[in-house]
Formats: C-alpha cells, sequence, structure tokens
C-alpha cells in the first residue's frame, strides 16, 4: 500500500485512467483542491498510474468523484458551489464534465453515487437538509425518481 505522508495539493481535481493491472484499485477523493487517496495492487505488480484532471461545472469551485465504470471511462459525482452545494455530474473525456440535470422539485442539491460497468446509468441522491431521495440517470430518460 502506498500513502503520502502529508497532503499533496492537487489543481485540479483528479480521475484515475485504467491500468493494465487487471486487480488494481484506487480511490482519490479531491475537494477544495486537496486530494487524499489510496492505491492497492498486487505485490508482484507493476501497475503504472496516471491522472487527468477533471475540473468541474460552470460557476463551481470544486469537485469530487464518486462513481467509476469498470473501464474507468465514465465518472459520476458532484460538482460544489461557493456555499457547498452540490450538483451530481457525469464525466467522461469525450463529453467533459456534465450536469445530470434538474432534482426533483424541492430538492436542490444532488450527488452522483454509483455507475454500472459502463457508465449509462448512474444512480444517486437528490438533497433537501435531511430528506433525501434516490434517483436514477440514463442519456435517454435523463433523471428520475
Amino acid at each position: 500500500m502506498n500513502s503520502w505522508s502529508s497532503p499533496q495539493q492537487l489543481d485540479p481535481p483528479l480521475v484515475w485512467e485504467k491500468t493494465s493491472c487487471p486487480r488494481s484499485l484506487f480511490c482519490a477523493c479531491a475537494v477544495a483542491l486537496f486530494a487524499t487517496g489510496w492505491f492497492l495492487a498486487p505485490a508482484n505488480a507493476s501497475c503504472p498510474v496516471s491522472f487527468q484532471g477533471l475540473g468541474q461545472l460552470p460557476g463551481d469551485v470544486a469537485s469530487q468523484g464518486l462513481a467509476l465504470s469498470n473501464d474507468g471511462r465514465v465518472v459520476g459525482g458532484a460538482s460544489f458551489d461557493a456555499s457547498g452545494a452540490p450538483h451530481a455530474f457525469r464525466w467522461t473525456a469525450e463529453t467533459g464534465m456534465v450536469a445530470l440535470g434538474a432534482p426533483p422539485p424541492g430538492f436542490p442539491n444532488s450527488v452522483a453515487l454509483a455507475t454500472n460497468r459502463n457508465g449509462s446509468v448512474i444512480v444517486g441522491i437528490a438533497l433537501f437538509f435531511d430528506e433525501r431521495v434516490a434517483f436514477r440517470w440514463t442519456e435517454a430518460t435523463g433523471c428520475s425518481v
């Protein structure tokens, strides 16, 4: 297991790109341009890892990737405005970061939490104080509860 001995400032937020190591696992969280993370791989493996900036939604100040498709090509998560309010997104290299659309009425905040194998379906929660509603997003139907 590799770890940093002190926080490393990263600008912009990052996404893991798939490596040739079939049993590797990487998790990185980026909030306010700081990242913490961990990396696991077979002890005898040599796994190259690279990072790519995700950016954030227009007008927002930070983002956090929380969901990753099996091939590493689709990321879901939350982009945060200056007040800290989250907005669910889907990111690909082809489209960049795209908002998942308006959450249900009365739920101004949303977070993408998981994706299916190829990233064509994303699920998450819409939030309003202590209330939460699950949502499902597809390119064909958009967000639905």
